[in-house]
C-alpha cells in the first residue's frame, strides 16, 4: 500500500511525526482529473439505478428487476466508506438510486424454469443463469469503478504496479480563510488501473499512474430539494429574490 501527497515539506527540522509521514509518502510532481462527478451521466449509464427486463421464451414469461445503488452499496464492499450521492430528489419525488428507468437492458434468462411443471415432468437438470442479479449489478460495476479517475505522475517507482491500492491526498483550498485542508471527495483510497514508466536519459525517471475509485471517503450531505436549505444551497432563493426585485419595478 502506497500513500501519495501532493504535496509534503521538504524542511530539515520537523517533529518525528511528519518525518515518519515523509517515509510513508511518495511527491506528486502533477496531476490531473480525467474524470469527475456527473450525475446526467450516471444516470444515463445506469451507475445508480437501472431496469431490467428478463424474458423466459421457455415458460413464457418475464420479469422486471430494479438496481437501486443505496441498497448495493450496503451489501456490498467498496475502496471508500462514503455514497457517490447526496440523494437529492426531483420534480417526481425520485433520488438518482430511484431513476431507474435511465437504463433499460431486456435479456433472455431462465429464472424459476426448475419450478415449472412441464420442465419438472421431463426431468432436466435445469441450471439458473443469474441474469437478474449479473446483468444489473455489472452495468452498475463497471460504470462504478471509473466513477473518479485521475492521471498522476511520481518520482520513478518501478514497485507500483496495476491492481493496488493507494492512498491519493489532494489538498484544496478554502476561498474563506486560505486555509489548506484535504479534499474531502477526491482524497480516498483509489486502485491503481494503469501505470506508464518514462526514462528519459541521462537522468529522469518518473511513473505515470491512472488511478480510479468508485466511492468517496466523504458522504455526499443529504439534501431534501424542498428545504430552505437547499435552496439556498443551489442559489434558488437568490434567484427568486432577484425576480421579485424585478417584478416590483413595475408595480
Amino acid at each position: 500500500k502506497n500513500e501519495f501527497l501532493e504535496e509534503i515539506s521538504t524542511s530539515k527540522n520537523i517533529d518525528d511525526k511528519i518525518q515518519s509521514l515523509q517515509n510513508k509518502t511518495t511527491s506528486i510532481l502533477k496531476y490531473e482529473i480525467v474524470k469527475t462527478y456527473d450525475i446526467v451521466n450516471e444516470i444515463n449509464s445506469g451507475t445508480l439505478s437501472n431496469k431490467l427486463i428478463s424474458l423466459d421464451p421457455i415458460t413464457r414469461t418475464f420479469q422486471v428487476t430494479n438496481f437501486n445503488y443505496s441498497k448495493y452499496k450496503d451489501q456490498s464492499s467498496s475502496l471508500n466508506p462514503g455514497d457517490v450521492t447526496n440523494k437529492l430528489k426531483n420534480r417526481f419525488g425520485k433520488t438518482e438510486t430511484e431513476s431507474y428507468e435511465g437504463t433499460l437492458k431486456m435479456v433472455v434468462g431462465n429464472a424459476n424454469q426448475q419450478n415449472n411443471e412441464y420442465i419438472k415432468n421431463i426431468d432436466v437438470d435445469v441450471k439458473d443463469v443469474f441474469m437478474e442479479n449479473n446483468v444489473p449489478n455489472r452495468t452498475a460495476q463497471l460504470a462504478l469503478a471509473n466513477y473518479t479517475v485521475i492521471k498522476a505522475s511520481i518520482p520513478g517507482d518501478p514497485g507500483i504496479t496495476a491492481g493496488r491500492t493507494v492512498q491519493f491526498d489532494i489538498y484544496s483550498l478554502k476561498p474563506s480563510n486560505n486555509i489548506r485542508e484535504l479534499d474531502k471527495f477526491y482524497s480516498g483510497k483509489y486502485l491503481v488501473t494503469a501505470v506508464r514508466h518514462v526514462i528519459v536519459a541521462p537522468s529522469t525517471y518518473q511513473t505515470i499512474l491512472e488511478l480510479a475509485k468508485d466511492s468517496s471517503a466523504t458522504s455526499y450531505v443529504k439534501r431534501d430539494s424542498d428545504s430552505a436549505e437547499a435552496k439556498e444551497f443551489s442559489g434558488f432563493t437568490d434567484a427568486i429574490n432577484t425576480f421579485n426585485n424585478i417584478i416590483g419595478l413595475f408595480k
